[in-house]
């Protein structure tokens, strides 16, 4: 008897990671414009609890996420489309996420963040500057060729200032976000990239090299800590040409 609960036990978290995982990846834009070419949807958006970022002026942040349908909806059938899901305050490792609302309770303001369609994850926020920034990784091509956007593809890291209402994109060719993290007392961050060096598509943690930059917020710009020059000579030491 023991051992038949425990199977269906099994069989019942084994569904519910499924049912998880299709919910935490997107449909590609191939997929869409299939869709809407028939006046279609298979996603519908969804709000996870908002989360207090700024109490003195009440701002809040509130994640985006997507719920698969059983079947493809009529677009223009919109009621009830959008939900709201209840969570934890934190966001820093919930999965996936297509947008983020900034919104503002005195003005009952509320700002998009994203203008493009991305895959998103690990939303966090720091206060630096009498300003908010928030950081999230983001995906919007199927780098690995699965016809999915989900974390086998390639990511960009985002930076977005809430008291500029601006959203920076920090990204390398043929690079993958590992971590990120703010240099003290500035807006500017440490960020590390794995290099997709066989052009795969995909980041094998396994084989490939791993690179650290340095991003200027003020600038908006992205330039490796060691350089190029430096580069070649640890390679060298490596190779055993010195």
């Amino acid at each position: 008897m023991r051992t038949i609960v425990l199977f269906l036990i099994s069989v019942v978290l084994i569904f519910a990671c499924q049912n998880g995982d299709r919910n935490n990846q997107i449909l590609t834009a191939e997929e869409t414009n299939e869709l809407l070419n028939q006046n279609l949807r298979k996603q519908i958006v969804s709000f996870r609890e908002p989360l207090l970022i700024d109490t003195s002026n009440s701002v809040y942040l509130i994640p985006v996420k997507q719920k698969f349908l059983d079947k493809a909806e009529n677009i223009e059938d919109d009621d009830g489309v959008l939900g709201l899901m209840s969570s934890r305050k934190s966001y820093k490792h919930y999965s996936a996420f297509n947008n983020i609302a900034i919104y503002f309770d005195k003005s009952g303001v509320v700002n998009q963040v994203m203008k493009e369609r991305y895959l998103l994850r690990n939303i966090d926020h720091e206060k630096i500057d009498n300003d908010i920034i928030i950081t999230f990784t983001g995906i919007n091509n199927d780098t690995s060729g699965d016809k999915k956007l989900n974390y086998e593809d390639l990511s960009t890291l985002f930076v977005y200032s809430v008291n500029q209402d601006t959203l920076l994109k920090v990204y390398e060719k043929e690079m993958h976000v590992i971590s990120y993290d703010f240099i003290p007392f500035s807006k500017n961050l440490i960020v590390v990239f794995g290099h997709d060096r066989d052009g795969s598509g995909e980041f094998d943690r396994k084989d490939e090299p791993t690179y650290a930059y340095r991003f200027d917020f003020e600038k908006a710009k992205l330039k490796p800590i060691v350089d190029s020059a430096q580069l070649t000579a640890f390679q060298e030491i490596l190779d055993g040409k010195n």
